[in-house]
């Protein structure tokens, strides 16, 4: 499965972007292969409705999950559509990240979809962990 973590930096000991469209990088990573790729999202996000521009990448990318501490409400729908199932991390490295979703996807780390669950003042689909 594709999962995309947006990153400060191409490492997976860089911290997990704080939004998904102003993140510097986007973390590619093939969960069945391990392979990762980065994507400079500052090309991708440019001014204004950047969320919506990178969800869009994201999609078109057949990507499965995304893993991010803030996503826009135009971004999460563009994601909805394209059933890309939204996660909202907690702080911390990307191998720290997927370190708990390794060991919990479906349970202790990663709870069932919490449907309309308010994250701050915007309502996303989300599992948070």
């Amino acid at each position: 499965m594709k999962i995309v973590i947006p990153v400060d930096d191409k490492s997976m000991e860089s911290c997990v972007g704080n939004s998904l469209g102003r993140s510097n990088y986007l973390l590619f990573y093939n969960t069945d292969t391990k392979e990762t790729s980065y994507l400079d999202n500052r090309a991708v996000a440019g001014e204004g409705g950047a969320g919506v521009r990178v969800a869009q990448v994201v999609a078109d990318k057949g990507t499965k999950a995304i893993i991010t501490m803030q996503c826009g409400e135009n971004a999460e729908k563009v994601l909805r559509r394209a059933e890309v199932l939204i996660y909202k991390s907690i702080p911390g490295t990307v191998n720290e990240t997927f370190e708990s979703y390794s060991s919990s996807p479906s349970q202790t780390n990663f709870p069932n979809y919490i449907n309309d669950a308010a994250v701050g003042s915007k309502y996303w689909w989300v599992k948070t962990f």
